[in-house]
């Protein structure tokens, strides 16, 4: 019998308002499973055996607490989301994760500097780069907002789930 544990990866992303969410999922877990982990999608089962109602967000933040508590990875997929920056659920789960002491991983599909995604607004003033209502935009060079941005265990975001995966594989004790 061996004592080798799995580590569990709660994969955190936008995915889950896919209309084909499930088998997202279940893609994704595959790819964990072929790279030596457990993959945890948001919509799987609930860890305590309760059933969720999905017509009540207070059950599916429940669910997804419960799931993250019983993670030692997060992957979070900061593909820019409904504007230039990643899903905000998928934001205070990675702050979450980080808070935990969870390693923390991200890749997205649209690698590149959040201020070069935001549009600039027209002033000539001499100030540093502003959006159309005039607040400042990081320019950083990060993937995103610089708090979820530099909470990656790694400091970088990936190109792929997969390579998201094998970063975590380098740095997080089996």
């Amino acid at each position: 019998m061996s004592n080798v544990v799995t580590p569990r990866v709660y994969l955190a992303g936008p995915d889950v308002f896919c209309t084909d969410a499930i088998d997202i999922g279940r893609t994704k877990k595959e790819v964990c499973a072929r790279m030596g982990f457990e993959g945890v999608f948001p919509m799987d089962p609930a860890p305590d055996a309760r059933p969720r109602n999905e017509d009540n967000p207070h059950d599916i933040y429940r669910v997804c607490i419960a799931h993250m508590e019983h993670c030692q990875i997060l992957l979070a997929d900061m593909t820019p989301f409904r504007g230039p920056s990643m899903d905000v659920g998928t934001a205070f789960e990675m702050g979450f994760a980080k808070a935990r002491g969870m390693a923390v991983f991200s890749y997205s599909d649209i690698l590149g500097p959040y201020n070069g995604r935001v549009p600039i607004g027209s002033f000539d003033d001499g100030l540093p780069a502003r959006d159309a209502d005039g607040l400042l935009i990081e320019e950083f060079g990060l993937q995103d907002n610089l708090m979820v941005a530099l909470c990656c265990d790694d400091g970088m975001t990936h190109r792929s789930l997969k390579t998201a995966l094998n970063a975590a594989a380098a740095k997080v004790q089996r």
